[in-house]
């Protein structure tokens, strides 16, 4: 009886509150009918924006997953791509002038001589200052090492789980940092003697750094730092150290033994004590929450699909955060919401994500071969910059690989194999055929434009007979010494073992797949080839990215290749690659250990006399190139791509590429007002040391309240170029009064890679940004010269559309039209009588313009005609098409070029700021800018609400028709007025005054319907 009767209770309240319910439903949705006229609004205004999102959401396209979320095991770039925006550092820079600036380490106590044992506080700091504090004391011949003191501010600081961050934290980091196989190298300068073996700190972990102040509330706090051995880049980089939360990485959430684990600097603290924090429990963590302090928070991870980070309100890092601090204009937050990465495999699926508006920036360089389809795509930015890194091959040097490096004595035995293979790789050829053009060849870890690089260090140019002399001087042996060394008849040790560690003494060379990287899976290719040629028992393996990662993380691999992004200078990086303090666990992986490398290397990280840091670093380079624990292949131009119509602000720092974190402060949708630049008319081809014209126009943009789009040539924009190879007239200029800015590119010298082939260089030109104020800056753009040797016969084309942009339609109905003429040349500028022209349109729209005649031969003048027709567009979205031509003819070099035409829906063009119509009624808030006789459409139907004063139907221009339904509500304006006489023509208001009775009535039933059923409940 019970259960039947809560039961048949159950049923009773159902069943009334759906009748309310139901109610309630129909009244809410007679009231929605009349909203609109109660509200007096009009929900129907379309601003007309262009692409964007609501949540603000950046999606990046990402070759790899992430590996894992563990920062202290973190060693490719993907994951950081993720988590380096999760943790934070107690210093930042500013990112125009690159000093040091107040963050959570606001300033230091520089000059004040105060000791350890005097009494220290907020007054002490320099705000914004960091330098060194002098000590009577210090070490005599250490100039410009001393001691420091560094002041923290933690005022709103916290952790993304709500903690508030303490002074507690930033030892803790410290304490990690120095146990962490791979990132000890910054905070070596604070242990005995650099933390050598043996030394004090080997036992006792102690780090030369106290705490001299503290305030009551712990939100304020010092530290006095204690360098042990001088480095100069102890401000810029010790006191750079990864933040991780103590109260959850020093407790058992962390895979520790016990909460609260000790430090160095907690009384009783010991390496062997059973509380003391221990490195491998950490290591070994996965990680799950990824409970940061930084920008970015954590939000989860599809592993294999997706990960996401989100925008963290709560950083204190912002806009007046402490006007002590005086750097408001670089505190701020971003406005992202959250960054989305997406794992695509392929370039191919990434760009044609991109293309598809899936994702708005592919986080890695576009192949070459993929340039040339994004090249002119409509509202795909472009950017090119030399990348700071470099691609190489290494080596395993140890001794159990025997043949590559050391012997069990310590004595490099496998220099002459390393030589003889460094004759066998063809770097021109890598760069010409693989990289397009675009990049240079290596011959150390330095680029050829940096001011540390050292132009007399040893090259080894490309030579097959010089790798075998070298082999047999050396005291190599073949298989059968009889017949010449390759395919088969291999080279062994100078004791008759074989040099390769896989079946049959093959050398494996490892490498990314080519769906992964073509280039690098390429190369691997061709150099294991070569070494065959000679009768070095070579291949390429091509294994996954993660993989190889593992692979040379264990020290298990012969050769590989990949390449490294930097981020600092050189004696940071070359000490982290090759200092044999970095064989064992940190990152130099080949196992180089030569103690004259590691002195000299030493001493440029200590000095702070820059003249002698770049002579050491020389002295470095010749040591790497003559040792050849890597033999560097590349340098690579970063060709990245990213939707310029979602996001705008996308800026280069010192890493060569557009993700970084002032790219991710500065993005922004963009505005209903923009720039345009486009190359105009530019070469396809060009000789050797040759010079052509280059011509930018830009445009002013503006959306219309009808969404249409206003493009207008724009005189005084300024410009900023950059070109890959080669040089400008001028990198920088102002548009006349036709929007263009002309320059004179010459092209570099080009020659044959070799007597097989005609490969050009490809060179780009950018557009790396166009200015106006009060508009978005233009995105950057890139066109693509090849650049022939003197010796090669080519066509260089030439392309127009006239005009550029077109009305759909016309006033009749007619589709528009574009007259494109392509011109074919010979190096000397010569018409070419008789080539074929083939042209193609690419468009993602549909319905899509048509272009006739699809293929063409150009005439005595070496031009070619084609016709352009529009296609109607029904959605009031304008529409930009990418048109690209081929032209061939026999015994020359093919040329290719392509052009934009803009097509807008069908209107007549008005110029925003005048009258020309007459009424008085300014262009931009004139409905009818070209018809006297009205200027008002209240619903956008194309007819007047009213005329003007003074005018009638006869003086309308373009036969207008006055509106009997002004707001387009289905009830003529007559009979409005008809219903409320005093309401003259506001029919909204006469609306609400005639139903009001309406309204009071469903109130009046709505309320009785609600008694009756509490009524029958009771």
């Amino acid at each position: 009886m019970i259960v039947k009767s809560i039961k048949s209770n159950s049923r009773s309240v159902k069943s009334k509150g759906f009748a309310i319910l139901s109610v309630a439903f129909v009244f809410l949705m007679i009231i929605g009918v009349f909203s609109p006229v109660i509200s007096g609004t009009d929900a129907g205004t379309n601003t007309g924006t262009r692409q964007q999102d609501q949540d603000y959401i950046l999606r990046v396209a990402m070759q790899d997953d992430i590996k894992t979320l563990n920062p202290l095991v973190t060693s490719d770039s993907w994951t950081w791509n993720v988590i380096e925006y999760i943790y934070d550092k107690p210093v930042k820079s500013d990112p125009i002038t690159g000093e040091l600036i107040p963050y959570i380490a606001v300033g230091s106590a520089s000059g004040t001589g105060k000791g350890l044992n005097d009494v220290w506080g907020w007054e002490d700091l320099n705000t914004g200052v960091f330098g060194n504090t002098p000590v009577a004391d210090w070490e005599p011949g250490m100039t410009g090492v001393s001691e420091a003191t560094i002041f923290y501010d933690f005022t709103n600081v916290t952790w993304h789980d709500g903690m508030q961050m303490s002074i507690r934290d930033i030892q803790f980091a410290y304490h990690v940092q120095a146990l962490s196989p791979t990132g000890s190298s910054d905070v070596n300068c604070l242990m005995d003697l650099g933390g050598e073996f043996g030394t004090n700190y080997s036992n006792t972990n102690y780090l030369h750094i106290q705490k001299v102040y503290e305030s009551a509330d712990g939100l304020q706090a010092a530290l006095r730092f204690e360098i042990q051995t001088p480095f100069e880049s102890f401000f810029r980089s010790t006191l750079s150290v990864l933040l991780l939360p103590y109260h959850v990485w020093g407790s058992t959430v962390s895979g520790q033994a016990y909460d609260n684990t000790m430090i160095w600097c907690d009384p009783g603290y010991s390496v062997d004590n059973v509380m003391a924090w221990d490195v491998s429990d950490a290591l070994a963590w996965h990680n799950p929450t990824s409970i940061g302090s930084g920008p970015m928070k954590y939000d989860s991870w599809n592993m294999g699909v997706s990960s996401k980070i989100i925008t963290y309100r709560d950083h204190f890092y912002r806009e007046n955060w402490n006007p002590d601090y005086d750097i408001n204009g670089i505190a701020k937050q971003p406005t992202i919401e959250a960054i989305v990465f997406k794992i695509y495999k392929t370039a191919e699926q990434a760009v044609l994500a991109l293309r598809n508006n899936d994702i708005d920036y592919i986080a890695w360089s576009l192949p070459p071969t993929f340039v040339q389809e994004v090249i002119d795509e409509p509202d795909i930015g472009i950017k090119q910059s030399m990348s700071s890194g470099f691609y190489y091959m290494g080596y395993n040097m140890r001794p159990n690989k025997r043949s590559f490096g050391y012997d069990d004595n310590g004595v490099d035995v496998g220099k002459p194999l390393r030589k003889a293979i460094a004759h066998c790789i063809d770097k021109d050829l890598i760069v010409q055929r693989l990289l397009l053009g675009f990049g240079s060849p290596g011959d150390g870890p330095i680029s050829a434009t940096s001011e540390w690089y050292n132009d007399s260090i040893p090259q080894y140019d490309f030579d097959p007979e010089e790798a075998k002399t070298i082999l047999e001087n050396a005291g190599y042996q073949l298989t059968n010494p009889t017949i010449d060394p390759g395919q088969g008849n291999w080279w062994l040790n100078p004791d008759g073992s074989n040099i390769g560690n896989s079946e049959g003494g093959k050398i494996e060379i490892l490498t990314p797949p080519a769906d992964y990287d073509p280039i690098r899976a390429q190369a691997g290719l061709m150099i294991a080839m070569q070494m065959q040629e000679i009768g070095i028992y070579a291949e390429s393996i091509a294994m996954d990215f993660g993989t190889i990662v593992n692979h040379i993380d264990y020290r298990d691999f012969d050769m590989y290749i990949l390449g490294w992004n930097i981020n600092s200078a050189p004696p940071n990086f070359m000490y982290a690659f090759f200092h044999s303090d970095n064989a064992a666990a940190g990152q130099n992986y080949p196992g180089y250990s030569n103690s004259s490398f590691d002195a000299i290397i030493d001493t440029a990280r200590a000095s702070g006399d820059d003249a002698l840091r770049l002579e050491l670093i020389n002295d470095a380079q010749a040591a790497i190139a003559y040792d050849l624990p890597y033999d560097v292949l590349y340098f690579k131009t970063n060709i990245e791509a990213y939707r310029s119509d979602r996001f705008t602000g996308w800026v280069s720092d010192s890493s060569g590429s557009i993700y970084n974190w002032r790219s991710i402060l500065e993005l922004r949708p963009p505005s209903n007002m923009w720039l345009e630049a486009n190359f105009v008319n530019v070469a396809s081809s060009i000789g050797s040391n040759a010079t052509t014209d280059v011509e930018v126009l830009v445009t002013k943009n503006r959306i219309e309240v009808d969404s249409t789009i206003t493009r207008m040539p724009v005189d005084n924009a300024f410009v900023r170029l950059a070109v890959s190879d080669g040089s400008l007239s001028a990198y920088s200029g102002t548009t006349g009064s036709n929007g263009v800015l002309r320059v004179t590119f010459t092209a570099p010298y080009a020659q044959r890679v070799n007597e097989f082939n005609s490969y050009g260089s490809s060179v780009l030109i950018e557009i790396a940004s166009a200015e106006l104020y009060g508009y978005d800056d233009a995105p950057s753009k890139i066109t693509m010269l090849t650049v022939y040797p003197d010796d090669i016969d080519f066509l260089t084309v030439h392309m127009e559309a006239e005009p550029m942009t077109i009305d759909d339609t016309d006033a009749t109905g007619a589709l528009g039209i574009s007259n494109i003429v392509v011109s074919v040349t010979d190096r000397s500028n010569d018409p070419i009588i008789g080539a074929e022209v083939t042209i193609q349109l690419d468009s993602l729209y549909s319905p899509s313009p048509s272009i006739s005649p699809v293929l063409a031969t150009t005439g005595s003048d070496g031009t070619a005609v084609f016709t352009f027709e529009a296609a109607e567009l029904w959605d009031e979205e304008d529409r930009e098409y990418s048109v690209s031509v081929l032209a061939t003819k026999d015994d020359y070099e093919s040329g290719t070029q392509s052009i934009v035409i803009n097509v807008v829906d069908a209107h007549i063009y008005i110029p925003p700021n005048s009258d020309i119509d007459g009424d008085g009624v300014n262009n931009t808030d004139d409905d009818f800018p070209t018809d006297p006789a009205a200027s008002v459409d209240t619903d956008g139907d194309g007819k007047p609400d009213d005329w003007n004063e003074g005018y009638t139907a006869e003086d309308s221009t373009t036969g207008l028709i006055l509106d009997e339904d002004d707001d387009g509500d289905g009830i003529p304006d007559d009979e409005i007025l008809s219903l409320d006489s005093n309401s003259g023509d506001d029919d909204e208001t006469s609306l609400v005054g005639t139903y009001w009775w309406l309204i009071v009535i469903l109130i009046v039933v709505f309320g009785i319907m609600i008694a009756i059923y509490f009524f029958k409940e009771l």
